[in-house]
């Protein structure tokens, strides 16, 4: 997620009104997830990854999104319980791993998954 903010969300959006039933939709409600983390309205990117986990319960990245959006609302118990799924999914998942796979023109987009990723207790590296 390179762009202004505000027109990637123009976008998704977009693309989920002209095909709201597309396969695809959970990356389109993950996007909007993370562009809300982006800028701090953790209630509302809780909402949109809710709808993306609805839709595909699988997608890894969504996890990001779920953990860190409820780590930062104080819900704990609801982040641990996605680190967990997670973990079940991707095993040996940790933040150095994820932050090495992310090239982003603005780090703070992906830091602040980070942050919140660790505050729920994900591993550091695979030490």
């Amino acid at each position: 997620m390179g762009g202004d903010l505000g027109e990637a969300a123009d976008y998704l959006q977009r693309a989920l009104r002209l095909n709201p039933n597309e396969l695809g939709t959970h990356w389109q409600l993950t996007g909007m997830a993370h562009i809300r983390m982006a800028e701090g309205r953790y209630e509302e990117a809780l909402d949109w990854a809710m709808r993306s986990q609805a839709v595909n319960s699988g997608y890894d990245a969504n996890h990001w999104m779920l953990i860190a959006a409820n780590a930062y609302l104080g819900h704990m118990d609801e982040a641990r319980k996605h680190l967990a799924a997670l973990e079940s999914i991707s095993p040996g998942v940790n933040l150095a791993r994820i932050r090495r796979g992310q090239h982003a023109i603005d780090p703070h987009r992906i830091e602040v998954l980070i942050e919140g990723m660790r505050m729920a207790g994900m591993r550091k590296s695979g030490d």
